[in-house]
Order: structure tokens, then C-alpha cells, then sequence
């Protein structure tokens, strides 16, 4: 039987939510039915080695924050080639998916949205510019998550 393949795209792999419940999907989900890779938009941080010892294979594309890069979309397009399912975790992951997607053969691309505020005074000017483009470019993805209610509500209001 073919594993499905799904890649997972996420901007960093240092400690925090969305890396931790990464790292417990990635630890209990079915490795013989799933191929998975995950992709890192900047660097190892404190997940990279520990997804690894679980026999995933980690890609890291070293951007600087908030800073793509053309070589990283490059690498990352060819690590997503012939998969099945993008999933994809954050905001600055889920545009970069999206991007990644449109100009590949993926068939089904899922976002992940986490943040319960997107209130100016609690975040980045960047990341508000990006959840205002993912809210009008989110009816071409093919299913949308959300951790949290709040987290949905925050995103259908923008």
C-alpha cells in the first residue's frame, strides 16, 4: 500500500505551541501509512533533532525571520513535489504553503490558524499585513484549523 505524503510547514521549530503540538502529532501519528517530512522556514531550533529521532525527515531553510527568500522557496517546492497534503502552522507558514502550492502538484492544502488576537499592540505589523492576505486568499485552501474558537472567530472577522 502507498503511504500518503504529507509535509509539514512550519517558520520555526523553537519552543512554543504550535512546534510542541507539531512534535505530539508527529510522535503518534502512523508512520507506516504516512510519508512525513517537515519543513523549517528558519532553523532547527528545539524541535529539529528531536522530530528527527522520530524518523521524520527535517528541512530547514535557514530565512531569516520575516525575511523569505527565493533560494528557500526553491529548496522547499522541491522537497513538496509529489506530495499529497501540505499542512501548514502560522500565519507567515500558511502564505508561504499557499504560495508553494499554487505552483506545484499538491492536492490538498490545510492551514493551521493559532493566534486568538491580532490586535496591533500585540503583534507585528508584519504578521497582520500576512493574516489580512491569508483571509482573502483562504477560500482557495482546501480546509482550515484553528487550535482554538477564539483563535476562528479572530479569523473570520479579519
Amino acid at each position: 500500500m502507498k503511504r500518503v505524503g504529507i509535509v509539514h510547514i512550519i517558520t520555526g521549530l523553537n519552543m512554543g505551541g504550535a512546534e510542541t503540538m507539531l512534535y505530539k502529532l508527529l510522535k503518534h501519528i502512523d508512520k507506516e501509512q504516512y510519508d512525513i517530512k517537515v519543513i523549517s522556514m528558519m532553523d532547527d531550533g528545539v524541535y529539529g533533532e528531536k522530530i528527527r529521532n522520530l524518523g521524520v525527515k527535517v528541512i530547514c531553510l535557514n530565512m531569516k525571520q520575516g525575511i523569505p527568500s527565493l533560494k528557500g522557496f526553491i529548496k522547499a517546492r522541491g522537497h513538496i513535489k509529489n506530495t499529497d497534503i501540505v499542512q501548514t502552522w502560522m500565519y507567515h507558514a500558511d502564505l508561504f504553503g499557499y504560495l508553494l502550492c499554487r505552483f506545484s502538484n499538491v492536492k490538498k492544502l490545510i492551514w493551521g490558524i493559532r493566534r486568538s488576537s491580532l490586535e496591533s499592540k500585540l503583534n507585528k505589523k508584519t504578521t497582520i499585513a500576512i493574516a489580512k492576505i491569508n483571509a482573502r486568499i483562504s477560500k482557495r485552501v482546501d480546509v482550515v484549523v484553528s487550535c482554538l474558537i477564539k483563535a476562528k472567530e479572530v479569523q473570520r472577522e479579519f
